[in-house]
């Protein structure tokens, strides 16, 4: 019986289990021995985020993270090179062999010395290496060795691979293998991603189409030779890209996105979403919203479009308010850290209250032109989770950003919480 899990409770899985095997007494020694410590299997398709939220799962718990693939490793790169040594035995000499430290088994080794004494190794694609490296995985995971060198104590050992249906090269376990693992079906999870896009501060359109288009965060269809797939990791990649090219002024079209985007009809529908979001972009009434605080043009407009053209409106408004976030949330930091000496505070302090005054205008848009629906439910988190939006929020009160979250959520901003979050997003370099 298969259960199938989303990203977002395999994280949580994860954390859960490397406290119980890293568990201590009173004297120091772990709770659980190594040996009795089953190996976590992520078993999902591919591009869904699995290395992604082991090695987030990793920094949560203040731990190392060490990240191999099994697929370019041969079995005597795995276990080790052999390496002839003297030995001396009852006054005899000869010479013996012995292994030298395999690469997978060193990198765990280097991350101790760097200070971190317990973490994760994670192991991909261990579905999917040659029939010479069965008898080494095996022993891998019932063990913890790759040939004679032992994985160190304190390091959870986590793997992932893909079914079979989705990588030829993948092959099922057999009882032997089955019986030495714990088993966690992946599946994609649109929430989750959603959540994850806002904190990285992906395109906005990238964020807002998936959004509405759930179904479309993955897309795996075969006719005939054929092959379409749409996967989370081809989304964060288009949204990096669309920014590199905006940067630039380069021409974004369909030939592009569907090199990340690789479903024709998928494609096709975010082309003419994201043509929309150009087209607005162009528009004075939004211009007019930013930069002289006139919401009332732009909330008519909001009131005449269709669904897309006003989750389109929030891309642009969102898109703007991040980009000039981010240099002012910026100069505040060195400010505060005291990186920046000689720094016009009352210069500063203008330029937040001016940042504030576009928000507040554009919030008197939304409620105006939509309500406190959907569209402003997704406005208010965008704002909170964006690190620089969101430090700049946590800085001062907003007396109608304050007003409307409560009336959506039901519960008052906690900016201490607030300030925390964007803390530890920091640290962990999101």
């Amino acid at each position: 019986m298969e259960y199938r899990t989303n990203i977002s409770d395999v994280k949580k899985t994860i954390k859960e289990s490397v406290r119980i095997y890293l568990a201590k007494d009173e004297k120091g020694n772990y709770l659980m021995p190594q040996n009795k410590q089953r190996p976590l299997f992520l078993l999902g398709p591919a591009g869904i985020g699995k290395t992604e939220i082991v090695e987030q799962a990793a920094k949560e718990c203040g731990i190392g993270f060490v990240s191999y693939s099994l697929t370019h490793h041969t079995r005597q790169s795995a276990v080790g090179l052999p390496a002839i040594v003297n030995e001396k035995y009852s006054g005899n000499s000869y010479e013996s062999t012995r292994y030298t430290v395999p690469e997978i088994v060193d990198a765990v080794y280097q991350c101790i010395s760097h200070g971190q004494k317990e973490g994760i190794l994670f192991v991909d694609e261990v579905n999917c290496v040659s029939e010479t490296m069965l008898a080494v995985m095996l022993q891998f995971l019932q063990n913890k060795t790759f040939g004679t060198h032992r994985i160190p104590q304190g390091w959870v050992i986590v793997s992932a691979g893909n079914p079979v249906e989705y990588n030829r090269s993948a092959r099922r376990f057999d009882a032997v293998t089955l019986d030495r693992i714990r088993v966690i079906s992946v599946e994609p999870d649109a929430n989750t991603w959603i959540q994850y896009a806002e904190k990285k501060g992906m395109h906005p359109t990238v964020v807002s189409f998936i959004r509405n288009n759930r179904k479309s965060i993955y897309v795996f269809k075969k006719k005939g030779k054929d092959l379409s797939i749409v996967t989370p990791r081809g989304w964060e990649d288009l949204s990096n890209t669309l920014k590199g090219y905006e940067k630039f002024g380069y021409k974004v079209d369909m030939p592009l996105i569907t090199q990340f985007i690789q479903d024709e009809e998928t494609a096709g529908t975010f082309y003419s979403y994201y043509e929309l979001y150009k087209v607005l972009l162009k528009n004075g009434e939004i211009d007019r919203l930013l930069s002289e605080g006139d919401f009332r043009p732009a909330s008519e407009l909001l009131k005449r479009f269709d669904f897309q053209s006003r989750w389109a409106v929030m891309c642009i408004i969102l898109k703007r308010l991040g980009d000039d976030g981010i240099i002012l949330s910026e100069q505040f930091r060195k400010l505060r850290s005291g990186e920046q000496s000689g720094t016009d505070t009352g210069y500063l302090n203008r330029q937040l209250d001016q940042w504030h005054h576009r928000l507040e205008s554009c919030l008197k848009c939304i409620e105006e032109g939509v309500g406190k629906g959907a569209e402003m439910e997704y406005f208010l988190s965008s704002i909170c989770c964006n690190p620089n939006t969101g430090y700049l929020l946590a800085l001062r009160e907003n007396q109608i950003y304050d007003r409307l979250y409560k009336e959506v959520n039901g519960t008052g901003l906690n900016r201490r919480g607030l300030k925390n979050q964007i803390s530890r997003q920091m640290k962990r370099g999101e």
